[in-house]
């Protein structure tokens, strides 16, 4: 299990990372 949360963490942290620059893309004109 404490594997498994390992494993996830880095790619949920990666989603939000390209989450919050593909916003700033659709925010900036």
């Amino acid at each position: 299990m404490a594997l498994q949360v390992a494993g996830l963490n880095p790619i949920l942290t990666g989603m939000a990372e390209i989450r919050r620059k593909l916003g700033a893309l659709m925010t900036t004109p």
